[in-house]
């Protein structure tokens, strides 16, 4: 099964998947192209936002959707001020850009009535994600070496919403991740000056983590004046992420010999999530959508800790301090009905980074913060297609705070600039 659920990673896995956070706005391409209001989503994709929504499903329905991530990402730094090294100030690495690529994000859902009140469905799709690939970087030691993350959680999730009463419903659903992490530091640089074989650098490569994750949604929704508004509130449970089974490689063996230890990496995960929103039916062509959420990324990452079974080693390895902050993310969109088969579809979606600028590392930048969706969608019968495209602007964050001598990543001179071009395809099959 491991095996299995690592050919699905591949497919997801890559660089700065980062939008809200380490969550995309919008699962499926209807959610995505409306800037990630969930409210306005009468399809299987209602498992990932709110639950509650499948109770609007009449009839069965198959629903799939391919994202391309196109993320552009550039790197700059300056030699480390205060600490004695020649030019000290100067730009080392100036707009260095991020190994450019295309990442596939797959969704694929299934629901059905069950009876007059139940809807049931089940879902398999790319929760998100996050990560660098940046070359050939010159390092403060006089080398040139890499640094290079990718993080890749993939869910599937099993639903059902009860209709309460005629304009009300309850939905829960129940979600089991897997979860990948690789990350490497200056993987080839060690920094000996005294000769002694213990470095006072030995640059890292940490790979095959992986982890199991749990989490639950339940949700509520409620439709008022005469069905035009159509309300809601959720809540998600946090995604405990314990990676484990991976390798920690140094550039250079210890004095022993060894190298090639087996590796963990705690407190990372995804968080919990409150929230709210409505669609509303302006005219009888023209819907609008909002959203508010509230993610609890302090309670999710905050001092990630890199460990090993040996307590040596473990004295070596650099502390994460990481501490992100918790942060809403709000989301409008609009959706226009030119005629019956036909509908043009708009959203806005913002959320603050959750990355402390005096905490930046280049390794986990999560700072795109706004994007701007457009697309549409055209009906055939029982099919439907959607497509369209969505831009998160670039985002810019440097971490300036005067380097001491304990930032063991060096990122106190760094700034990292984000952007990321996506391209969204939806399908979907009424039977």
């Amino acid at each position: 099964m491991k095996k299995a659920l690592s050919l699905c990673g591949l497919l997801v896995a890559g660089t700065a998947l980062a939008t809200n956070g380490m969550n995309l706005i919008g699962y499926g391409a209807y959610s995505a192209l409306l800037g990630g209001g969930r409210m306005g989503n009468a399809n299987p994709t209602a498992m990932v936002g709110n639950p509650a929504l499948l109770a609007e499903i009449t009839d069965p329905m198959l629903c799939t959707s391919l994202t391309l991530l196109m993320p552009s990402l550039t790197y700059t730094d300056h030699v480390p001020m205060g600490m004695g090294m020649p030019g000290e100030g100067a730009v080392m690495n100036d707009k260095v850009e991020g190994e450019a690529a295309v990442f596939p994000l797959p969704y694929v859902g299934y629901a059905r009535p069950v009876g007059e009140r139940m809807v049931v469905g089940v879902c398999g799709y790319a929760q998100g994600g996050m990560g660098v690939d940046f070359k050939d970087l010159n390092t403060a030691f006089g080398t040139q070496d890499d640094i290079y993350s990718n993080v890749a959680y993939m869910r599937v999730t099993g639903g059902f919403a009860y209709k309460a009463g005629p304009r009300s419903a309850v939905g829960l659903s129940l979600s089991m991740g897997y979860a990948m992490l690789d990350f490497k530091y200056f993987p080839s640089t060690v920094i000996d000056m005294n000769g002694d074989m213990v470095p006072e650098f030995n640059g890292m490569d940490v790979e095959g983590l992986t982890s199991f994750g749990y989490n639950a949604k339940l949700g509520f929704s409620s439709r008022a004046l005469d069905d035009r508004l159509n309300w809601g509130a959720w809540f998600g449970t946090k995604a405990a992420v314990d990676f484990d089974n991976g390798t920690l490689t140094f550039a250079a063996p210890m004095p022993d010999g060894s190298n090639g230890f087996d590796a963990r990496f705690k407190d990372f995960s995804w968080p919990a999530e409150v929230g709210a929103g409505f669609s509303f039916k302006l005219t009888p062509r023209v819907t609008v959508l909002s959203d508010l959420v509230h993610y609890s990324w302090r309670d999710a990452v905050d001092e990630p800790a890199l460990q090993t079974d040996v307590p040596m080693i473990n004295s070596m390895l650099p502390a994460f301090q990481m501490h992100w902050k918790n942060r809403l993310a709000a989301s409008a969109g609009c959706q226009w009905q030119l005629n019956e088969k036909t509908a043009l579809l708009a959203g806005f979606n913002h959320g603050a980074s959750p990355v402390p600028s005096h905490l930046l590392n280049a390794l986990f930048p999560a700072t795109t913060e706004d994007h701007l969706s457009v697309g549409a969608r055209h009906r055939m019968g029982d099919w439907g297609v959607t497509g369209g495209v969505e831009y998160a602007f670039n985002a810019k964050q440097t971490n300036s705070t005067p380097d001491d001598g304990t930032d063991y990543f060096g990122m106190t001179n760094t700034t990292i600039e984000h952007s990321q071009l996506s391209l969204h395809l939806g399908l979907s099959k009424s039977f």
